[in-house]
């Protein structure tokens, strides 16, 4: 099995128990293995339960572009994995 790395989700920017555990996470696992993108607590997010997925906002928007930019990172650590 292979470890494509580490992401960090539901964070709070500026929250120090956050900084502290990515802290500690690079300093256990080293920075490589960390996302360089990370996920933070949205409220659009836990909207869509309610609302439905929608496109319509520029905040809709920027959720999807923080997703997409995770998978695209995701896809660049899988191709490195398989290229070594």
């Amino acid at each position: 099995m292979e470890i494509v790395g580490i992401l960090a989700v539901l964070l709070q920017a500026g929250a120090p128990v956050d900084e502290a555990t990515i802290q500690n996470a690079i300093n256990q696992f080293g920075t490589e293995n960390i996302f360089k993108h990370k996920i933070h607590s949205m409220q659009r997010i836990k909207r869509y339960g309610i609302t439905g997925i929608t496109f319509n906002t520029q905040f809709d928007r920027r959720v999807f572009k923080v997703y997409k930019d995770v998978t695209d990172e995701m896809l660049k650590r899988m191709e490195a994995i398989e290229n070594g």
